[in-house]
């Protein structure tokens, strides 16, 4: 008897085998990353490897394949498309992923070129798609810093250049603990409606923090994938001995620096603290953003006040005497 040997075709790449698995736990989440990359799991690992794991939620799949055929160089970036339950980042027919939130699935295919700048394919891609699809599934995003003492939270908040990150650092080389640099989550459907997440083992500043902090002295800037001059540096290796994945918070605080005042604190008007907020909520069906805004209503119930100040020194101790007096600590 002749037997034929039927070859099954597979021109989607379906069965392209992903041998190297690992999870991880950004903001406490477990993400199963299953790829055939070494660099791109070491990518990975750079970031989530000392997070810890904090929420028992399935694991968010991430299937990162590389070509080794493509021998196109790193395309420019383009800026990520969504509608609906689904998220694109395509920036050449080498190099794409797309995310389903429904499923908390993501794939992507990617060059040589592209995995070699782990930089470039962090910031891009393996980062980009992760916390948009993890806010999407669990989390409401707000662009603020945070920090703590004993285990109560500030929240701090302001448009680019009010100083969330050096106000945030100043205050971590004073013992607080350190929670994030300008990137909060709130923890939607918890039980606790103010509970914030971060991702404290990394701080970013902008090249002109190097004349406010000797410590940057010898940090060198460099150009990060979005087109700025900033410089990223781990939190152990500036110093900080205090930090936190997570913290309760007790206050929003605005920041107003205005180069001359002494620091003070007053309130700061409930419907633009929400304005503010919401202008982030910007991804995911419409049932996700109601989820994400409820989750904002009742985290501003918390005290919201604006910081007046000019030096760090000052605006430390104003703050700190906010947590003494309040009961806080």
């Amino acid at each position: 008897m002749l037997g034929t040997q039927i070859t099954a075709r597979d021109p989607l790449l379906y069965d392209v085998p992903l041998l190297i698995k690992q999870t991880f736990y950004p903001l406490g989440f477990p993400v199963q990353l299953h790829t055939n990359s070494e660099q791109i799991r070491e990518a990975a690992a750079h970031v989530w490897s000392r997070c810890e794991p904090a929420f028992p939620t399935e694991p968010l799949q991430l299937w990162f394949a590389v070509d080794a055929t493509a021998v196109s160089e790193r395309p420019p970036a383009l800026f990520p498309r969504a509608q609906g339950h689904l998220y694109s980042a395509v920036h050449s027919s080498d190099n794409f992923c797309i995310s389903d939130f429904q499923r908390g699935f993501a794939y992507g295919w990617f060059s040589p070129a592209m995995v070699c700048d782990p930089g470039y394919f962090r910031y891009h891609f393996l980062e980009a798609v992760t916390y948009v699809t993890l806010d999407a599934l669990h989390l409401t995003p707000i662009h603020a810093a945070c920090i703590g003492l004993c285990g109560a939270g500030l929240v701090l908040c302001g448009q680019s250049g009010a100083g969330k990150t050096s106000l945030a650092f100043a205050c971590a080389r004073r013992g607080w603990e350190f929670v994030c640099d300008d990137a909060s989550h709130l923890v939607r459907n918890h039980a606790d409606p103010h509970l914030i997440v971060g991702k404290p083992h990394y701080i970013r500043f902008r090249e002109s923090a190097r004349s406010l902090f000797a410590e940057l002295v010898t940090c060198l800037p460099s150009l990060r994938a979005n087109g700025k001059m900033d410089i990223e540096a781990a939190s152990a290796e500036l110093g900080i001995e205090r930090i936190r994945p997570q913290i309760h918070a007790a206050a929003v605080v605005f920041l107003n620096r205005d180069g001359a005042s002494p620091a003070a604190l007053r309130p700061y008007p409930k419907d633009q603290a929400r304005e503010f907020m919401e202008e982030t909520i910007c991804v995911g069906e419409e049932h996700v953003r109601v989820a994400q805004r409820r989750s904002l209503d009742r985290f501003l119930d918390l005290p919201i006040l604006q910081l007046t100040y000019s030096g760090f020194d000052d605006a430390e101790r104003c703050l700190r005497a906010f947590l003494e007096k309040e009961n806080r600590l």
